[in-house]
């Protein structure tokens, strides 16, 4: 009966194995719904990061640091407008407005515009309407620059990291990206050379900081902190109005504070400009990642975390980094030229983003046109990323854990929407199903949702697609080796050739060139190796958990259902072969 037992344990080693393998028939696939498909998969612990700064309500968050020789006694008080300068206010609310909707910046941009030209009394009149209107949600708007700078400098009392100006590392990537991006617009766009010169002058133009890895000098930090808070108490210790309510001055007054720290900061970041300074210091605690007039920040420690798992979240710096350049030509302006072509390739996007929607469709306030410049910067990001993945890996599964490694840190089972963008479900559908190798990494055929025709390729400033450009392209040691066995035979036949005198039909000798590869050979292993051994030192991680409001969901990195098949399947079957 021993082999009755053992064939008993055999069977149901196998049926666990297909029992886990289909364990719900309905479960998405990477064909029909690729967001749940990895959305589903379990999820392994989270990497620990900084923790952002919150917009609490709460008015103990909202209070200033005071220390003794912040105590003032000035002579005598003053009316609020004696001492406040109404154009500085105005010129900083503008940024607290973009900050709070970037969509409308030239809005806010105009109507500081139009407050110069206003005379003293109908400033001042202005400026007073405008935050007497301020609820609670507005005034935690005012309240996010001292937040943000207080937040960081205790960030960087943590951090302890190197006090520099510019982080190489981080910065070679972006060169990169930026140069094959270049490459493709020249190689690929069908444009005239006057218009593919405006693109790439323009995306040369992007410059890109991560906070806290560059301009981190901590004394800096604190200055300007140390700067606010002695100018808003000092105000406070000044004024004595009568005629405006406390709430009011109160605002105002934090708006005011905002130019003793920025004199400090715009001295010390100067390759930037003023207004990006204020959305950097406004932004560094925070998760969040932006391109605001081809200025690109990208928030690293509060989302990331590189130094406790460095490979564990490159994928999804490298993928913002391409999405944030990108929106060099998707954004909330108007096409530069070619209007047609822009809104035909629009076009695309938007019945793309409809296909996938259906879930959406019912609810009074979709719009998937409004914010499909996020759409065409991810499809066109995620493209770029490839180009870039294809020149370092030769590996079609590393591709697929890249990809999916990116849309993990968009899993949310709930709440799917963001301000100022798309579904996440949709919109990241839409991406992976613009991919050119997508229907050959996941084996998607005609008839699957997935699926998109190579005919059918959204267009990207006016290029052709071609998939081959999409493929792995990096040599490995394998292929070296064969193409040394490849010369050898080569250098062979040419000595023989040489030997025997062979002649064309023309009576004219071969002119072959024997090279010897030795060299490029160890050169090239050299190469790869490096190439590999700096993928391993990457330094970026993640933890779980995050605000949604802060920056779109963070989800976990991916763990391997075939393992745990595997080491059911291993275990029974050991077992049953000792019965044996």
């Amino acid at each position: 009966m021993w082999w009755l037992q053992a064939s008993i344990l055999i069977l149901l080693a196998v049926s666990v194995l297909c029992e886990d393998q289909t364990l719900d028939p309905n479960a998405p696939t990477a064909c029909n719904n690729f967001y749940e498909y990895v959305c589903e998969k379990p999820l392994d612990v989270g990497y620990p990061r900084l923790k952002a700064v919150l917009w609490s309500q709460n008015n103990l968050s909202n209070e200033i640091d005071q220390y003794q020789d912040y105590v003032f006694h000035p002579q005598q008080k003053l009316r609020f407008w004696d001492v406040a300068n109404a154009d500085v206010i105005s010129k900083w609310l503008v940024q607290f407005d973009t900050n709070d909707n970037g969509v409308k910046w030239k809005e806010h941009t105009l109507r500081h515009e139009e407050f110069l030209t206003f005379e003293g009394p109908e400033k001042r009149e202005a400026l007073e309407k405008i935050f007497e209107n301020y609820n609670l949600l507005k005034f935690q708007v005012i309240t996010r620059f001292y937040k943000s700078l207080k937040k960081s400098v205790e960030h960087l009392e943590d951090l302890h990291v190197p006090v520099s100006s510019h982080n190489h590392y981080y910065h070679g990537i972006f060169d990169e990206i930026v140069d094959i991006h270049i490459s493709q617009i020249r190689s690929e766009s069908k444009y005239n050379e006057e218009q593919k010169n405006y693109l790439i002058d323009r995306v040369k133009k992007v410059k890109i900081i991560f906070p806290y890895l560059e301009y981190n000098n901590i004394t800096v930090w604190r200055q300007a902190k140390t700067a606010y808070e002695k100018e808003y108490y000092r105000l406070n210790a000044v004024i004595n109005e009568t005629r405006l309510h406390p709430d009011v001055v109160d605002k105002m007054i934090r708006v005011l504070a905002v130019n003793q720290a920025m004199e400090i900061f715009e001295k010390y970041i100067t390759t930037f400009t003023p207004r990006f300074v204020f959305q950097h210091v406004v932004s560094a605690a925070t998760r969040h990642s932006f391109n605001y007039q081809d200025e690109i920040h990208l928030s690293i420690f509060t989302v990331f975390n590189p130094k406790t798992n460095p490979n564990a979240v490159y994928d999804r710096i490298l993928y913002v980094m391409c999405h944030e350049l990108l929106h060099v030509h998707y954004n909330v302006d108007p096409p530069p030229f070619e209007t047609e072509i822009w809104d035909r390739e629009k076009q695309c996007i938007h019945d793309r983003l409809d296909y996938y929607a259906n879930a959406y469709k019912n609810e009074s306030d979709w719009s998937l046109a409004q914010f499909s410049y996020e759409d065409s910067a991810n499809v066109s990001g995620l493209r770029l990323m490839l180009l870039y993945l294809a020149q370092m890996t030769s590996d079609s599964n590393q591709i697929r854990e890249n990809i999916e490694n990116v849309v993990t840190r968009f899993c949310h089972k709930t709440q799917r929407k963001a301000a100022a963008h798309n579904p996440l479900d949709v919109s990241l559908n839409v991406a992976v199903s613009q991919m050119p190798t997508f229907n050959s990494l996941y084996n998607c055929t005609p008839g699957d949702r997935m699926y998109v025709a190579r005919d059918k390729y959204c267009k990207a400033l006016n290029m052709d697609i071609d998939v081959n450009d999409y493929l792995t392209q990096k040599v490995e040691k394998d292929d070296l080796f064969v193409l040394t066995q490849f010369m050898d035979v080569l250098e062979n036949t040419a000595d023989e050739l040489d030997a025997a005198n062979i002649t064309t039909i023309e009576y004219e000798k071969f002119d072959v060139t024997v090279t010897n590869v030795e060299e490029e050979e160890e050169a090239l292993e050299g190469s790869a190796e490096s190439s590999e051994s700096s993928l391993e030192s990457k330094e970026s991680s993640e933890e779980e958990g995050g605000d949604l409001e802060d920056d779109l969901k963070e989800a976990e990195s991916l763990a391997s259902l075939s393992s745990s098949f595997s080491f059911k399947f291993i275990v029974i079957l050991v077992f049953s072969i000792y019965l044996l």
